[in-house]
Parts: structure tokens; sequence; C-alpha cells
């Protein structure tokens, strides 16, 4: 009697229903288990997110974080960024813990209200702020790329993760002031291959953006290309500093 093999697919959802028995996935803010869709966060939680609410609005907040240093299409952070608050959580486990998957589902989020709000209008490509090489190994992800790639999934407009390249590695920017952040950022980056973005309107996301001042510097390198425009999108904003 031959026995009939399971195929890949429902082989894996027993291995993960398995794991989640005896492992069970937790949601990081209230400690609930997840259902299966759920990434890092429940949905309950998701609703309760301090969120700018900011997307489409002309002469926001984050907009003005750049009035004077270098021309930005549009600009919006999805949510607020306050110490001791979900979002700081939030970051700490996509950009400490690995949590992949939940950068990936924060980037989901993104990109449905960028799109609800018109932000997404006649962007051509979604392109994530770099880390430098030796930093990039040493954390394993780049986890504005795992957000970005979120954004592409939900608007279904193309990521390239290969159009800027960071080629100095730089000291932390947590505990600088305005300028030392610009100091530290300025003339790190570089383009490869520029000729692909020529004339398009690029989309450039990072995680948070506190003085502004490392996408002044990428997007400072992207216009310079002729016809190129660029908007900006952060999973969060820290103001005051």
């Amino acid at each position: 009697m031959s026995l009939t093999r399971l195929s890949p697919s429902p082989l894996r959802k027993y291995r993960e229903a398995l794991s989640h028995l005896i492992f069970p996935r937790m949601c990081i803010l209230c400690h609930n288990p997840l259902l299966a869709k759920e990434k890092g966060i429940c949905r309950h939680c998701t609703e309760k997110l301090p969120f700018t609410r900011i997307e489409g609005t002309k002469g926001n907040v984050v907009e003005q974080l750049f009035w004077g240093k270098v021309p930005i299409e549009r600009a919006a952070a999805l949510l607020n960024f306050r110490k001791g608050e979900r979002p700081q959580k939030i970051l700490h486990y996509i950009k400490y813990r690995n949590a992949k998957d939940l950068a990936i589902h924060m980037g989901n989020v993104m990109g449905e209200r960028l799109l609800q709000n018109g932000m997404m209008h006649d962007i051509d490509l979604i392109v994530p702020v770099p880390l430098h090489p030796r930093r990039l190994k040493k954390r394993g992800y780049n986890q504005s790329e795992l957000i970005a790639q979120g954004i592409a999934q939900a608007t279904g407009i193309t990521r390239h993760s290969n159009i800027l390249i960071r080629t100095t590695h730089t000291e932390t920017q947590t505990r600088k002031n305005r300028f030392d952040r610009f100091n530290n950022v300025n003339r790190v980056f570089e383009l490869d291959r520029p000729e692909h973005i020529a004339g398009k309107h690029i989309l450039l996301v990072d995680d948070v953006i506190t003085t502004g001042s490392t996408l002044e510097a990428c997007a400072d390198r992207l216009v310079a290309i002729p016809g190129t425009r660029v908007s900006v999108a952060a999973l969060a904003m820290a103001m005051g500093y």
C-alpha cells in the first residue's frame, strides 16, 4: 500500500501550527496571542497606534523640515514617536530584535494609508535609505528596506534597493543634535546607475525622522539627477530635536 505524501504547503502549515502551539506568537504591545495573519502586533493594537494623519496634507510638519534645504514634493510619517510609547517599542523590535515581519507589516499599513490619502500619486519608484555594508552585515538586514518592501506590497509600486549606496560608515545619530547629524551624514551617499532614475518621482523611505538630516542628504543626491523628484515617507517622526 502506498502512502500519499503531503504537499509542501500543508506540511509547512502543519509545522507552523505545531510551532505556534509550543511557542505561541504574542503581540509585543498587549501580549495577547496573535492570529495567523497578524505580524508582531495584533489588529486591535494596530488600530490604537498614534497615527499622525498628515499624509496628503500640504505643508505638514514633516514637509517643513526640508523647506529651504532640499526640494521635496510631499512628505509624511505614519506614527508620532514619543519616548516610552508604543512606536518606540515597535521601532526597537524592528531595529534590534530581528522583527522583520513586523517591519514589513508596518510598511503595509503605511502603504495603504499613503494610497488612501493620495501621497502615492505619480510615484514611480520606492527607494529605502541604505545602511553601510558594515552595519548591514552586523544587523543582518536594513529595517528601512523592509518597511519599503511592505509599502511596495501594499501599493504595487516597484522597490529598488540599490539606487542609493552608503559609502561611508558613520557614527550613530541617536544622541546628536541637528547640526551634528547633518555633518555626520553629509556626502556619505552615492548613486549607482543614476540614469535609471532620471525623470522619475521617487518615494524615499526611512524608519524614523528626527531632524531629517539623513533624508535630506539622500534627497540631495537624488534631485541632482535631471528631472528627478523626491517625496519622503517614514514609519515615525520624533519632533523637538
